[in-house]
């Protein structure tokens, strides 16, 4: 193999995330649990609970997608890492990936988008204040998927 084909692969390969529980991951970014994150925007039970129904409304095909993903990654390292492709096949495979991770962003993006609308001015007003730089340290708010 190539010195640069050899480098690109390994490249690809330690970006690869290792195997992940994605039901665990989901329950980590449930950021309106946090209590500390519940008084400081004073969420209610109702907000909570709608945030719940949100996140979990296409929960299932979300994590189809993100093991599509995850599949399609591997598959890419393991042609790149074996040169069992030629350049259109690596092109092919490489578009389908970022395609379909496009499109989970996209739908990740909206979803947040009407999570954030269950919110009143001031919550979001606070939500955006703890997201600027020099904030001082919070839990973890939300990550993609």
């Amino acid at each position: 193999m190539r010195p640069r084909l050899t480098a690109a692969a390994c490249l690809l390969v330690a970006m690869i995330p290792a195997a992940i529980n994605v039901e665990e991951l989901d329950s980590q970014r449930r950021w309106w649990h946090a209590v500390e994150i519940q008084r400081h925007l004073r969420l209610t039970a109702t907000q909570v609970a709608r945030l719940d129904a949100l996140f979990e409304r296409d929960l299932p095909q979300r994590i189809q997608r993100h093991r599509q993903i995850q599949d399609l990654d591997r598959h890419l390292a393991h042609v790149i890492e074996h040169d069992t492709g030629d350049d259109n096949h690596v092109a092919y495979l490489s578009e389908h990936v970022e395609a379909l991770r496009a499109a989970q962003n996209i739908r990740r993006t909206l979803m947040l988008f009407t999570m954030y609308q269950t919110l009143t001015r001031e919550q979001r007003t606070l939500l955006v204040d703890m997201h600027r730089p020099g904030s001082p340290p919070r839990p973890e708010l939300g990550g993609r998927h």
